[in-house]
């Protein structure tokens, strides 16, 4: 049964038989515990996905460590109820069908109303955008969370082999091997593993000093901080 243009949703219901790790990295882990309902949802680029309902713990460490000292915040969070998941984790493993009792759990006294809910959830989140597009193939333990908060999309925790990140609303910080990018709060700091970084604020370029007043090397500077950059989710 067709959803929203990019996902498919099952009516079958699951139930978490025990926690389970859907990201778990060096410097992120995400879990839901047992007793988390779930049901299959089906996407274009094939992975596992499921739409979950329950709460949800995450810890992300998105400081790096460079030449010129260390950058970037930790973020620690729970979620309740909805949220969707893509990645390379196999939920089923550690699963059964869901009861009346899984139900009653989560305040529902049947199955046909939380479907009803579940099916109005996806079509509020309407077009996912995270979902579009080439993504990278992941492993048992990395993956893309979604969710939203009062209605309104934006908030994601991803992690590959490559990078970490999260998102929510109009901070971004993406973790990679060499390098950070940290978007919020009016400003941008990008920064490499050599110690190169750029810092941008509401009142213009804030580093490298030199280049507050010389326009003429921003497009060079940036080159050089972004090359060893690169994101994909």
């Amino acid at each position: 049964m067709a959803v929203v243009q990019y996902l498919r949703f099952s009516p079958k219901l699951f139930v978490t038989d025990e926690p389970i790790d859907l990201i778990s990295k060096k410097n992120m882990y995400v879990r839901i515990p047992k007793g988390t309902l779930w049901a299959s949802l089906s996407v274009d680029q094939g992975e596992n996905a499921a739409i979950l309902y329950g709460d949800l713990e995450y810890a992300a460490d998105m400081i790096y460590e460079s030449d010129i000292g260390a950058r970037g915040r930790t973020f620690k969070g729970n979620v309740p109820c909805y949220k969707i998941y893509v990645g390379g984790t196999h939920l089923n493993v550690k699963s059964s069908d869901a009861t009346l009792q899984d139900l009653n759990a989560h305040n529902y006294s049947g199955e046909e109303k939380f479907l009803d809910d579940t099916k109005a959830y996806l079509e509020k989140c309407g077009k996912l955008e995270f979902l579009e597009g080439k993504t990278m193939k992941c492993k048992s333990g990395e993956g893309k969370i979604i969710w939203s908060v009062g209605g309104r999309k934006g908030n994601v925790l991803f992690a590959n082999e490559k990078n970490t990140g999260v998102i929510q609303g109009k901070h971004v910080h993406v973790l990679g091997p060499n390098s950070l990018v940290s978007i919020g709060d009016g400003t941008v700091v990008v920064q490499n593993s050599k110690g190169n970084d750029i810092v941008i604020d509401r009142t213009g370029i804030r580093n490298p000093k030199e280049l507050r007043d010389l326009g003429k090397n921003i497009s060079e500077a940036v080159g050089k901080v972004m090359s060893e950059f690169k994101v994909e989710f």
